[in-house]
């Protein structure tokens, strides 16, 4: 019999609630006593986070003595340009700085860095408007 079952789901910060999507994809791994302290915690956890950032959560359940733990891991570069081209129309020079500056604001890291990581995982998009598609894919499917 399988004791631990580990589950990574997207979750928005400071949005979890034991009902709908979230109560619906957790109901196999968490108890319902479990549900409403997880959906706490989460929110406990993540309200250093700016509302409606998704996260990666990394949740760890044990069925035998029903607990569970869990990590919440940042977006990765990707995820967090993407998430942040979908609510811009427009490339531009200071859509890009601002881009740079919150990715620097987000991740700590120095401005110099962040412009590099950032202008490589722009550049490594073939085109603009897959950019768009896959942004809007991807707020479809996880907010």
């Amino acid at each position: 019999m399988i004791r631990f079952n580990i589950l990574k789901i997207f979750i928005s910060a400071n949005e979890a609630k034991p009902g709908g999507n979230i109560g619906a994809m957790l109901s196999p791994y968490l108890f319902s006593t479990n549900m409403s302290d997880f959906c706490k915690r989460f929110n406990e956890q993540s309200k250093d986070y700016l509302l409606g950032v998704i996260l990666s959560v990394v949740l760890n359940c044990d069925i035998i003595d029903k607990t569970y733990t869990f990590i919440i891991k940042p977006l990765s570069i990707t995820m967090f340009i993407i998430y942040f081209f979908a609510f811009s129309k427009k490339l531009s020079i200071l859509f890009v700085y601002d881009l740079i500056k919150f990715f620097n604001m987000f991740y700590k890291i120095d401005l110099y860095h962040s412009a590099l990581i950032i202008f490589s995982v722009i550049k490594s998009f073939r085109r603009r408007t897959a950019i768009f598609s896959i942004a809007k894919f991807f707020l479809e499917k996880h907010i």
